[in-house]
C-alpha cells in the first residue's frame, strides 16, 4: 500500500507524505523491504537497530541549540523521545542515556507550553530510577536532589557519592556545598548517635565544657 502511493503503482494518485508515513511505519515494525525503501529514499525511520544513533542525533542538536531555534529544536526532539518511550526502547539502552533523557523531557515540559501532569512527574521518576540503576551519574545526581527535595538526606548523600565517585562535577560541588553548609547539622546527628570523636567536636565548636 505504501509503494502504491508514493510511487503511482496501478493508478493510485501520488501521495508522497501518506506514502512515507506507511513506509516508515513498516519498516519501524521490522519489514526488510520498507527498512530497503526507507534507506534508499532517505525516509527517516526508527527501530530497534537504530534508536540509539536517532537518539544521539536528537541529544546532539538539543544541546546546540539556540535561543532562535530552541522550541524548534525541542518538539522535533519531543516527538522522537514519546515514540522512544512508547516503544520501550529506553529499556535496550545499557547506558541509561536514552531513559534519563525522556524522563528529562517530561518533567522539564520541553517541546510543549504545558506544565508537567501528575503523569509525567511519575514517569520521570521512574525512567530517573532505571537509568540510576544503570550507574549513569547525571541521573545518580539528579535522583539525590530529589531526595534532599523530600528532606531525605541520607538517600541524597548516597547518591551523590556514587555520581562523586563517577567524577561528576556537579555531584562534586554540591557534596561540598552541603559540607560546608550543613557540616554543623551532620556533626550533631552524628553526636546524638552516639559517635564519640563527633560528640568532642560539637562540644568545643559550641563552647560546652
Amino acid at each position: 500500500m505504501s509503494d502504491l502511493y508514493f510511487n503511482g503503482k496501478l493508478g493510485f494518485k501520488i501521495d508522497k507524505e501518506k506514502g512515507e508515513k506507511y513506509l516508515r511505519l513498516a519498516a519501524e515494525n521490522g519489514y526488510e523491504d520498507a527498512i530497503t525503501l526507507c534507506k534508499k529514499n532517505k525516509i527517516n525511520f526508527i527501530n530497534k537497530h537504530n534508536y540509539f544513533k536517532n537518539f544521539e542525533v536528537a541529544l546532539g542538536f538539543h544541546n546546540s541549540r539556540t535561543v532562535n531555534n530552541r522550541q524548534e529544536v525541542e518538539k522535533i526532539n519531543c516527538k522522537l523521545f514519546d515514540k522512544l518511550y512508547k516503544k520501550k526502547y529506553y529499556e535496550l539502552d545499557s547506558s541509561g542515556q536514552v531513559a534519563y533523557w525522556i524522563g528529562k523531557y517530561f518533567i522539564k515540559g520541553y517541546g510543549t507550553d504545558k506544565k508537567p501532569t501528575k503523569d509525567d512527574i511519575n514517569n520521570y521518576k521512574v525512567l530517573l530510577k532505571l537509568a540510576v540503576d544503570k550507574n549513569l551519574p547525571n541521573a545518580q545526581h539528579d535522583y539525590a536532589v530529589l531526595f534532599f527535595t523530600n528532606g531525605s538526606k541520607e538517600e541524597c548523600f548516597k547518591y551523590l557519592i556514587k555520581a562523586k565517585d563517577q567524577n561528576y562535577l556537579p555531584s562534586i560541588y554540591l557534596l561540598g556545598k552541603l559540607y560546608y553548609d550543613e557540616g554543623k547539622y551532620l556533626l550533631k546527628k552524628a553526636s546524638k548517635l552516639g559517635n564519640k570523636e563527633a560528640t568532642e567536636l560539637w562540644s568545643k565548636i559550641n563552647n560546652i565544657h
